[in-house]
């Protein structure tokens, strides 16, 4: 499942926080099935820290944790009911405490940056406003579903068919919490803005689910007849279409830059498939040439220039996706600006057409403080003027 992903995605895709929890989603899952054996509580805060690791990538995870979670307290229906409440008080005890260890860490770096205020904003107050402006397209959500269903055609049709067989001979508890990693992972999946990458956080209980698939096709093709053999590679050969196109698409870029062999190589290959690299490297050069930057860098575009750059970026405020601003978020940003004002600045025109229509006091701002000192593509390049360090 992991090769398909991977074999399919565009750059867009990669690097992505969804393409990342199924690590620690995974861990919680295996951990809190393994407390019901010997060391209990050890696993129990095994458990605890991945899910907290899983929610210090994305906290909207939190139903997906917990419900991954309740796996643990499923030996507890046995018990008698006296020992039940105390035995579910102190699953949930350790698994809490587990959980604490990696947030309670982020909430301690960020108090010492005194950028908790921030970091509240920006998980709660932020992403409502987003949604109401930038709004969620049915086309949106449709074209994602179809694109991922034909790149992932085979392994979820082995999916369907190894929870079908699963679901036969039983369920155990770790099948029981990769069916609620999917279920309650929808509705998650859902009130979230249907990018095409989302997708991906239903890779691990997908991947296991089409191993217990293959498993299963397995005992039963040997007793097959030669045409129902046939008729199944037919399917197959169907299904592996659309994922067989986009791979040989990627093939072929990487076939007609040299294999990435070299570095020139796999840079060509970078700035033909995602252009912005240009951009980036363009204004990396740059920085280069200015020199230090002590009151570090901002971009209002592409994050990739923060990427190529390695510098510190000096504004809290994630540059990227302006469109989806609130008022108030472009008045914070104005104020963030004006205080930090960084050394070099960076504005797509995008982001400058969206501020001409909707934030020009933060646009005036930015040339009030900075001169243009270059450009590359649809990046202007800035520095602070001398009068506004």
């Amino acid at each position: 499942m992991i090769g398909t992903y991977y074999a399919t995605v565009g750059p867009v895709q990669l690097g992505q926080v969804e393409s990342l929890i199924g690590i620690p989603l995974y861990l919680t899952l295996w951990c809190a099935t393994r407390a019901s054996g010997a060391h209990p509580r050890r696993w129990l805060l095994a458990a605890g820290i991945a899910g907290g690791a899983a929610l210090v990538f994305k906290l909207v995870l939190a139903p997906v944790v917990v419900a991954i979670w309740l796996v643990a307290v499923i030996p507890v229906r046995h018990e008698e009911r006296r020992g039940r409440a105390r035995r579910i008080l102190t699953t949930g005890t350790w698994l809490v405490v587990g959980a604490a260890i990696p947030m309670g860490a982020v909430v301690a770096y960020l108090a010492a940056h005194g950028q908790l205020e921030t970091a509240r904003w920006t998980f709660f107050d932020v992403p409502r406003s987003a949604t109401a402006i930038a709004g969620r397209p049915l086309e949106r959500l449709l074209e994602g579903s179809a694109k991922t269903a034909a790149r992932w055609a085979i392994p979820l049709a082995l999916a369907i068919f190894g929870v079908t067989v699963r679901a036969r001979r039983g369920w155990d508890r770790f099948d029981v919490g990769l069916a609620a990693w999917v279920v309650i992972g929808i509705p998650v999946f859902l009130v979230q803005h249907w990018w095409i990458y989302q997708y991906s956080m239903f890779l691990v209980p997908i991947g296991v689910f089409a191993a217990y698939g293959i498993e299963a096709l397995a005992d039963l093709v040997v007793r097959w007849t030669r045409p129902r053999r046939l008729a199944l590679a037919g399917v197959a050969v169907v299904l592996a279409v659309p994922m067989g196109a986009r791979v040989a698409s990627n093939a072929l870029d990487l076939a007609t830059h040299g294999l990435g062999v070299r570095a020139s190589d796999r840079a060509a290959l970078r700035a033909d498939i995602e252009p912005n690299y240009v951009e980036a490297e363009a204004w990396a050069a740059h920085l280069e040439r200015m020199g230090e930057t002590p009151g570090g860098v901002y971009v209002l575009g592409n994050p990739l220039n923060l990427y190529r750059a390695n510098r510190p970026q000096s504004v809290a405020i994630n540059g990227w996706s302006p469109e989806q601003y609130s008022a108030e978020v472009w008045q914070r940003l104005g104020r963030q600006i004006d205080a930090a004002r960084p050394t070099e600045l960076v504005v797509d025109d995008f982001s400058a057409a969206i501020m001409r229509a909707r934030a020009p006091a933060v646009l005036a701002l930015i040339h009030r403080l900075y001169r243009t000192v270059g450009s590359s593509g649809q990046d202007t390049w800035y520095r602070v003027r001398s009068s506004a360090r």
